[in-house]
């Protein structure tokens, strides 16, 4: 078993216990000199396609949203939400 095995098991756990599964995402690319990023949030959006994949690369991890875990939000007033505490944390 490789080493990153436990620590990986573990944070599955934990990614399950807080939220029940995986609710955001980032993503980063480099491709010709150029830096690409993006961050997304699920607020209240059909789930069914995720679970045919393993999220993070973790079997048994679900993809969850908002709605699923009772909050119901319009994906616009998340999103600005969402943009605000960014970049309170981002310019620190």
């Amino acid at each position: 078993m490789p080493k990153e095995m436990p620590y990986q098991q573990s944070r599955l756990r934990l990614l399950q216990l807080l939220l029940g599964g995986k609710i955001a995402a980032l993503g980063i690319k480099v491709a010709g000199h150029c830096t690409y990023h993006g961050v997304s949030l699920n607020v209240a959006m059909d789930l069914q396609p995720f679970e045919r994949i393993n999220p993070c690369g973790y079997a048994g991890l679900r993809t969850v949203d908002l709605a699923t875990l009772g909050v119901r939000a319009e994906p616009r007033d998340v999103a600005a939400l969402l943009a605000e505490r960014l970049a309170a944390h981002l310019s620190r």
